[in-house]
């Protein structure tokens, strides 16, 4: 597994001179030719428009958390979730999880592109929430007041 955090300052889009080209090229073209041997890319970024295009083709599994709502990054999230507008329409709707009252409250909503959501063969996102508090998870999936062990 390579794992790059911060991905858009090692494989950005656009012209680079130098050695900084160098090596976008090189991860860009690892990217490519190392999928056949089983080796797995985990990109973490910020943003989505400033990633190179020909790495963020190569990538199977996408999850999409809070942010992208404007300008080209919403343009982005459009174009991989196939333009789907419903899709893309479900995720501007994600509430910014840094808004809750408390940060016990917070909930982080993600959308899934790729084969691990279970409606892949047909090419629609999955949508999920993660919690900070067991209650919210409980009360949002209809659990609240019910045992937690097994029957």
């Amino acid at each position: 597994m390579v794992i790059l955090d911060e991905a858009h300052r090692f494989i950005p889009r656009g012209t680079l001179d130098g050695q900084k080209e160098a090596i976008r090229d090189l991860l860009v073209e690892a990217s490519r030719e190392t999928r056949k041997y089983g080796i797995g890319w985990l990109l973490v970024s910020q943003t989505l428009a400033s990633l190179h295009q020909e790495v963020v083709s190569q990538l199977r599994v996408l999850l999409v958390g809070y942010g992208l709502n404007t300008g080209s990054e919403l343009q982005a999230l459009r174009e991989l979730s196939g333009g789907d507008q419903r899709a893309v329409s479900i995720y501007q709707r994600f509430p910014d999880p840094h808004a809750a009252l408390e940060p016990s409250y917070r909930e982080y909503n993600f959308m899934l592109l790729g084969p691990i959501s279970p409606l892949a063969f047909s090419g629609q996102p999955l949508f999920l929430s993660a919690f900070t508090d067991p209650h919210s998870f409980l009360f949002a999936n209809g659990l609240e007041g019910g045992s937690s062990e097994p029957a």
